[in-house]
């Protein structure tokens, strides 16, 4: 008998490329959703963008998490640091 895995999908890409559009399309396929700008809209919605850092806290703190309890789950990146990979590595190995 085969084990059913959890799936990490992963929308990477520039600003405006599309990530949001795409994930929100396909989002009762995917999971939860860890968007770090709507964590950040959230957090401080009058500055998201001075709550950046705190939102990348949250997000990481999400993913490891969903890993961590199985859950398939998508995140948006536009690959700026290297947190997501080494993410994509540890949910492989679970």
């Amino acid at each position: 008998m085969s084990e059913i895995r959890p799936v990490m999908t992963v929308f990477a890409g520039t600003n405006g490329a599309g990530k949001s559009t795409l994930s929100m399309q396909m989002r009762e396929w995917l999971g939860e959703l860890v968007d770090p700008d709507q964590i950040a809209r959230e957090l401080k919605p009058e500055n998201p963008r001075s709550a950046d850092l705190s939102a990348g806290r949250e997000v990481v703190k999400r993913i490891r998490s969903l890993i961590k309890s199985g859950i398939n789950f998508a995140i948006e990146t536009t690959f700026s640091g290297s947190f997501v990979l080494k993410h994509m590595v540890t949910a492989k190995e679970v």
